[in-house]
C-alpha cells in the first residue's frame, strides 16, 4: 500500500471523528507549546541573567556585610569604613576598594516627592562597576573631602519624579536637605549589588553623617588588579578581614564568575525541572492519542477484517494506524511550536513591562535545537502511544472480524 493512500485513508479516518480527533491534536499542542516556552524563556533567563553579571566586571569582587548571621555567635559590628582603609593599605592584590552605604532618601523637586534608595560611595565606583555618566559628571574625590551636599541621579529617576526638564545644577531635597545634582548616570539596569537606574548616588562623608551609625557599610566593592588574579585576591581579602574583625567572620565574599556558575547551574536546573513538566503534558496527550486509536480500532473491525480479506497484510494495517498517530502528533507538534514561539515572545513583553530593572528587552530566543527536542518528542509520543493500537488492529482475525457486528 503506498504512503499516499495510507496517509489519505488516515485523514479520512481521522475526520470521521473529528471531535476526538481535534482533543488528542489540542493535547499535544499544549505539550509541545509548553515544552518550547519553558526551553525559551529559560534560556532567556540565563542570558539576562549573564548580562546584569558580567554589567559589573570580571575582575569585582564583593563584600557582604553578614553581621546579622555574626550576632547569633558573638557581638559584631559587620563591615566598617575602617575595614576600607586597612584594605587599601593592606591589600596588595586589590586594585581598589569602594564602600557603599545605603541611605533611605526622601527625593523631592518642584513640590513632588518619591523615596529612593541613596548609596553613600567613592569617585572610583564609576570605573569599577562599569559606570557611565550622560550627563554632567560623577563624584569626585573633592566633594567626598569636604562632605558637598551634591548627588548624582540614576537614569529613571527623573522620570519617576515627573520631570522632563534637565536636572544637572538644580537643587534637590533629600531628607530635607538641599542637594546639588551634579551628573546623571547612563541606563545599566539591574546588577547583583545595586540597581542604579534608581539610585541616588552622594558622597560617602556626607551618607555617614547623614546615618545613625556612621561606621557601618553595607557593602565594600573590590577590584582586583586582573581577571586571572580573583581568587588570590578573594584568599587574602577573606584572611585579612577575618583578622581584623578579631576572628569573626561576619561578612560573605563572592566573585563575578563564581555568581555566575552558580546563577547559570540554578537556570538549568529551573529550566530542566520546568521541561519535565512539559513532557508530563505530551505523555497525557499521548494517553489521548492511544485512546482515540484504541476506539477507532473497535468502531473499525469490519473495516480492518475486509482489507485482510482483499490482500491487506499485518504490517499495512498496523502502519495505517502507526500513521494515523503519526498524523495526530506531527499537525500537534507543529501548531505547538507555533503556539510557544508566539506565546514565548508574549511572556517576554510581559516581562519587559512589569519587570522594568533591565535595559534590555527580555528575550525567548528559539534555536533549532529546541525545536528539533520538542518535535522529536513529539514524534516519539506518537509512535509510543500509537503502537499498541497499531498491533492490536493488526493481530484481529479477518474471520472474527468480517462476522462482527
Amino acid at each position: 500500500m503506498r504512503v499516499f493512500d495510507v496517509v489519505r485513508t488516515g485523514i479520512r479516518s481521522l475526520f470521521s471523528s473529528w471531535l476526538r480527533s481535534l482533543l488528542s491534536v489540542l493535547g499535544v499542542v499544549i505539550g509541545v507549546g509548553t515544552l518550547v516556552v519553558m526551553i525559551s524563556i529559560g534560556e532567556g533567563t540565563k542570558r539576562q541573567i549573564v548580562r546584569s553579571i558580567e554589567a559589573m566586571g570580571s575582575n569585582l569582587i564583593v563584600i557582604e556585610n553578614g553581621a546579622g548571621k555574626a550576632l547569633r555567635r558573638r557581638e559584631t559590628v559587620g563591615l566598617t569604613f575602617r575595614d576600607v582603609q586597612l584594605l587599601r593599605r593592606h591589600c596588595h592584590l586589590a586594585r581598589a576598594a569602594v564602600p557603599l552605604k545605603m541611605e533611605p532618601l526622601m527625593v523631592s523637586f518642584g513640590g513632588k516627592s518619591r523615596p529612593f534608595i541613596g548609596q553613600g560611595t567613592t569617585a572610583e565606583l564609576p570605573r569599577i562597576a562599569n559606570l557611565n555618566v550622560a550627563k554632567g559628571r560623577f563624584l569626585c574625590q573633592r566633594d567626598i573631602e569636604e562632605s558637598a551636599t551634591v548627588c548624582v541621579l540614576g537614569a529613571k529617576i527623573p522620570e519617576r519624579l515627573g520631570v522632563k526638564e534637565d536636572l544637572v545644577n538644580k537643587f534637590l531635597t533629600l531628607n530635607g536637605q538641599g542637594f546639588l545634582v551634579v551628573g546623571i548616570v547612563q541606563r545599566k539596569g539591574l546588577t547583583r549589588i545595586i540597581n542604579p537606574d534608581v539610585c541616588v548616588f552622594i558622597p560617602i562623608s556626607v551618607s555617614r553623617e547623614m546615618s545613625k551609625d556612621r561606621q557601618r557599610l553595607d557593602n565594600i566593592l573590590v577590584e582586583g588588579w586582573s581577571s586571572d588574579l580573583v581568587h588570590r585576591t578573594k584568599e587574602e581579602l577573606s584572611r585579612l578581614l577575618t583578622f581584623f574583625h578579631g576572628g569573626s567572620e561576619d561578612f560573605t565574599l563572592w566573585a563575578q564568575d563564581e555568581l555566575l556558575e552558580r546563577q547559570k547551574k540554578v537556570t538549568e536546573t529551573l529550566q530542566k525541572a520546568l521541561g519535565a513538566i512539559a513532557l508530563i503534558a505530551l505523555v497525557i496527550a499521548g494517553i489521548g492519542i492511544m485512546n482515540v486509536l484504541l476506539a477507532s480500532v473497535s468502531e473499525r473491525i469490519r473495516e480492518v477484517g475486509i482489507r485482510k480479506a482483499v490482500g491487506a497484510t499485518p504490517l499495512d494495517i498496523m502502519m495505517q494506524f502507526v500513521w494515523e498517530s503519526l498524523l495526530l502528533t506531527v499537525t500537534g507538534g507543529i501548531l505547538g511550536i507555533i503556539v510557544g514561539i508566539a506565546a514565548g515572545n508574549w511572556i517576554c513583553n510581559l516581562l519587559t513591562d512589569y519587570l522594568p530593572q533591565t535595559e534590555h528587552q527580555w528575550q525567548a530566543p528559539i534555536s533549532p535545537q529546541a525545536i528539533l527536542i520538542s518535535f522529536g518528542f513529539a514524534l516519539f509520543t506518537g509512535l509510543f502511544f500509537g503502537l499498541y493500537p497499531a498491533v492490536k488492529a493488526a493481530r484481529l482475525d479477518p474471520c472474527e472480524a468480517l462476522t462482527y457486528e
